[in-house]
């Protein structure tokens, strides 16, 4: 299965995303326990329970978005592992088990072996 040269830089991008995603995880996760020193210091906080409340409503959308990217890409990889003629059976299986067990790494391998390489010239059938 081949992708057009725009598909192969979305999927590169989407792919970064997904790679550093657990920053953002983080940052949301110390976004209150940082906002609440802030806001007392500047005496604007009352209720610092109201702080603590953003918490569940930062990171429940956050991790709803980032379970729905890891699962799409675990799909759309393991779809192009399978399709892909010019690997053979073994690197297959191994970048299939690769992508189900540890896809932090496996995804990025994939990526920049073999779908951002060009793809090999098709012969002139007219020689």
């Amino acid at each position: 299965m081949r992708l057009s040269q725009p598909l192969k830089i979305l999927t590169g991008l989407v792919t970064a995303l997904y790679i550093v995603s657990p920053v953002f995880v983080f940052s949301a996760f110390f976004l209150p326990f940082m906002l609440i020193p802030i806001a007392e210091h500047t005496h604007s906080l009352r209720d610092p329970e109201a702080i603590m409340a953003l918490f569940p409503l930062l990171m429940f959308p956050l991790i709803i978005c980032i379970n729905t990217l890891h699962f799409g890409l675990q799909i759309l990889y393991i779809v192009l592992v399978n399709k892909d003629r010019q690997l053979s059976e073994t690197p297959r299986i191994l970048f299939t088990l690769g992508l189900v067990f540890i896809p932090f790494i496996a995804m990025p391998l994939y990526y920049f072996m073999y779908l951002l390489k060009a793809a090999p010239p098709t012969p002139d059938p007219a020689l």
